[in-house]
């Protein structure tokens, strides 16, 4: 890292840590920070840094496709506590249909209503409920209106 930064003219600090150690990550992270994490399988690898991030309020960042990791970045009560900004599934196949229901819901306007009865269908199951709230993202959490499907169920059992 510290030579591609060196390649770009870049002055930035490189610092190495076990991934698995949470009381590293919080040593290393602060509110002014931004985590780019690409380190997959997420749920086997990404699990301490997501909490670390939250609670030192740094922003967080990542590309994961995995829908129950997805869920447990949203989960986080310390997120919205310590004002950290948690983008999981940046770039994967989310973010077309965030950016798509973030374009609609701002082109709608006022007229924009909330429809609880229809189900969408999902590739891994069925979502009971699904909602719409100031940001589309928000919707797969639960206390936002919306339910996610596990990828590890079928039709929502």
């Amino acid at each position: 890292m510290a030579a591609r930064a060196d390649r770009f003219g870049a002055i930035l600090p490189v610092a190495q840590v076990d991934i698995n150690s949470p009381a590293d990550l919080a040593r290393l992270l602060g509110p002014t920070d931004v985590v780019v994490s690409t380190i997959g399988p997420f749920t086997q690898l990404g699990t301490a840094t997501v909490p670390a991030a939250a609670h030192a309020g740094a922003h967080y960042f990542d590309s994961t496709g995995e829908g129950t990791f997805v869920r447990r970045v949203f989960e986080l009560n310390a997120v919205a506590a310590q004002g950290a900004t948690m983008v999981p599934a940046l770039s994967y196949g989310y973010v077309p249909g965030n950016l798509a229901g973030a374009l609609a819901l701002t082109r709608a306007g006022e007229r924009a209503t909330r429809d609880r009865d229809r189900l969408p269908s999902h590739p891994f199951g069925t979502w009971r409920r699904a909602a719409l709230s100031e940001h589309p993202a928000r919707r797969l959490h639960p206390d936002h209106g919306g339910h996610t499907a596990d990828p590890g169920q079928l039709d929502g059992r």
